[in-house]
């Protein structure tokens, strides 16, 4: 079902054969996803796997670091993440990212940190605060996700918040699908917000609304 609702999806159908940071930065996020849940176990490769799509996700593209944020709410709330702060693994981990990164830090400082100043104060400062780019970014969406899928998300986020608590798969499913549209749709009060910036954090979206049809709404109409 995820399969068939994410070739639906034009964005998510796109980052197959798209020549743009996009496919990379997709194709690690999930990568990255998938490594850190089974991380939780407290496997060594998996450690070492999400350091390295990590750090290419973040090579791809800069909104990579949202991983990052996921990452930090799974460590507050997830009790088994928590637990493996004991071991040296995800130091390591973030060691590896950071490694990764490191060629793309490198070329800004020696450029007078040219594209960090082109994605943030090179944006923001033709910004102003309206509703323009807001209603443009929120009506291009649902071209770009599908209407019926952008709508399920809506409910799909909602049931998951309810039970994330209790259900890790809910957290994880929140904690990598929410921060990075939240955050794009404040920065698009100031500036327009490209329509395939999401398109990552719709893996995990379109996977809440998958778990959502079956454990909620199929067994209602049973």
């Amino acid at each position: 079902l995820w399969m068939l609702l994410s070739l639906a999806s034009p964005v998510l159908a796109l980052v197959h054969f798209l020549a743009t940071p996009d496919p990379p930065l997709v194709c690690c996020w999930t990568l990255t996803m998938l490594a850190l849940w089974h991380a939780r176990d407290g496997g060594w490769r998996w450690w070492l796997l999400a350091g390295l799509t990590a750090g290419l996700a973040l090579v791809a593209k800069y909104s990579g670091a949202f991983l990052a944020v996921g990452g930090l709410v799974l460590l507050l709330f997830d009790a088994r993440m928590r637990a493996q702060l004991r071991r040296p693994a995800p130091y390591v981990a973030v060691l590896v990212a950071a490694a990764v990164f490191s060629p793309v830090v490198i070329w800004n400082a020696n450029r007078g940190f040219e594209s960090f100043r082109f994605q943030t104060e090179g944006r923001f400062s033709k910004g102003t605060l309206g509703t323009r780019w807001l209603f443009e970014f929120v009506s291009e969406q649902f071209g770009v996700v599908h209407p019926v899928l952008a709508v399920g998300c809506v409910g799909a986020v909602l049931w998951l918040a309810r039970r994330c608590h209790r259900d890790p798969r809910a957290l994880w499913l929140l904690a990598f699908g929410l921060p990075l549209p939240l955050y794009m749709l404040t920065q698009s009060l100031w500036i327009q917000v490209k329509l395939n910036w999401l398109a990552p954090a719709l893996v995990p979206l379109t996977l809440g609304v998958v778990l959502w049809w079956r454990e909620h709404l199929v067994t209602r109409l049973r």
